[in-house]
């Protein structure tokens, strides 16, 4: 069974702070023991245990004390461990961001600060921050974000509110009955135990969250029939104060994504997928890593269509979803493609009997292959050379006709494996 995520809606411009413990058999607590001595209280011995007093009940409810005041000297205490979430790490940092400290003028944000409770983060325009908390948690942040980092009181968990834009994170299991992280925005809270999943604030009365990796379960205060709803992986749900929560399946995930050839020096990059049933829109990011806690760049389309600019050459990770009616983000597709300002590879005329076209090995991948196609029009439909299985990243090819001629490379995958071609280059022969 998926880990599961509890919510409770206040539906309302306040914060509601309580959570609904995990339902069904608890995991095991990994504890420590604290032997009580004279004059001690559930209150310090959580103030010096787990950080703070009013993290008591904690202790409490671990050791089954009827009356919190009589603790008996010499007697054991469990006492639950917490692996300790702050500092907060700024693990990566495109573009600008800003450390907000009460009472203090807001400060440049840079790779490698640490963060402590009650420290804010907001994101410019085109900039992104990934978190790193010290218990393993990973958050990114994207454009026109801001969060507080803050702890929950009654158990500890580290916590995000957030107060503007997006968060999506990253919740490694933690062997404890309690939730190890918490988002909370103006309509409720999120308690997380071992859970990829995004949320973001749509407006002042409502905001969204979609599972992509483990389980969400809801209550809201002002459902007439007060039932549990469940938010499986892969489903979405816009929580406001509008009562009934109704969760729906999040849009399928693109199956493959191209990029189009630019003329010769165009730095942009142009990328298209197929169109989703259903979507209104489409979002795209671009990330030197596969996990896209390194953003570059990201993107939304009213088209299955993205031209992003600016990009150094280099292999890219594309992930692209497709957006429904009520703003929930799809399952999301990644894809490994080349961009290249020059288009990914060269082609140069030796002399009038030949011509020697040279390209880049994809990273990452095996293929020792490629195919070339030399046409005289930019459709490909007839072209005048159509070779497959060239070994190495270079070829000449005698005797093409005078006048202008267009090229292309790509790479061919390695037989009974799925692995998709990738464009390797392209150009114009004058």
């Amino acid at each position: 069974m998926r880990n599961a995520v509890f919510i409770y809606f206040s539906f309302s411009l306040g914060l509601s702070s309580t959570l609904f413990p995990v339902l069904g058999q608890a995991d095991p607590i990994n504890t420590q023991t604290h032997v009580v001595r004279q004059g001690e209280t559930l209150w310090n011995i959580a103030k010096q245990r787990l950080n703070s007093s009013s993290n008591w009940p904690q202790i409490q409810k671990l050791n089954a004390i009827d009356i919190p005041r009589n603790l008996q000297v010499g007697s054991e205490l469990n006492i639950p461990l917490q692996a300790q979430a702050f500092p907060v790490k700024v693990l990566y940092l495109q573009g600008r961001a800003w450390l907000i400290v009460k009472g203090q003028s807001e400060q440049s944000l840079a790779m490698g600060m640490t963060l402590e409770v009650g420290q804010s983060v907001r994101t410019g325009d085109a900039s992104f921050v990934t978190l790193s908390f010290a218990d393993g948690v990973l958050s990114v942040l994207p454009p026109r974000s801001h969060v507080l980092l803050s702890r929950d009181r009654q158990h500890g968990a580290p916590q995000i509110i957030l107060q503007d834009g997006e968060v999506e994170s990253y919740v490694p299991k933690r062997p404890t009955q309690y939730n190890s992280f918490e988002v909370t925005t103006p309509q409720g809270v999120l308690g997380v135990r071992g859970t990829h999943f995004r949320v973001r604030i749509n407006n002042p009365k409502s905001s969204l969250v979609e599972v992509l990796d483990g389980r969400v379960v809801t209550l809201s205060s002002l459902s007439p029939s007060r039932k549990e709803v469940v938010i499986e992986h892969n489903q979405g749900l816009v929580f406001s104060s509008k009562g009934e929560l109704h969760v729906k399946p999040l849009l399928r995930a693109p199956q493959d994504a191209e990029h189009e050839s630019s003329a010769p020096g165009n730095p942009d990059w142009r990328i298209r997928t197929q169109t989703i049933p259903g979507a209104v829109a489409y979002f795209a990011q671009v990330s030197r890593s596969a996990d896209f806690l390194n953003i570059e760049q990201d993107q939304l389309s009213p088209r299955p269509e993205f031209i992003f600019k600016g990009l150094e050459d280099a292999f890219y990770y594309v992930r692209i979803v497709a957006i429904d009616a009520q703003g929930l983000r799809g399952d999301p597709a990644s894809f490994l493609l080349l961009h290249r300002v020059t288009n990914g590879a060269g082609a140069a005329r030796n002399n009038v009997h030949s011509t020697h076209f040279n390209w880049v090995a994809p990273a990452h991948a095996n293929t020792l292959r490629y195919h070339l196609q030399i046409a005289d029009n930019a459709s490909f439909n007839s072209p005048l050379i159509d070779q497959h299985d060239i070994e190495g990243t270079s070829i000449t090819i005698k005797d093409l006709p005078p006048g202008t001629l267009y090229w292309r490379v790509e790479s061919e995958p390695e037989q009974d494996k799925e692995q998709p071609a990738l464009s390797l280059g392209s150009g114009i022969l004058q």
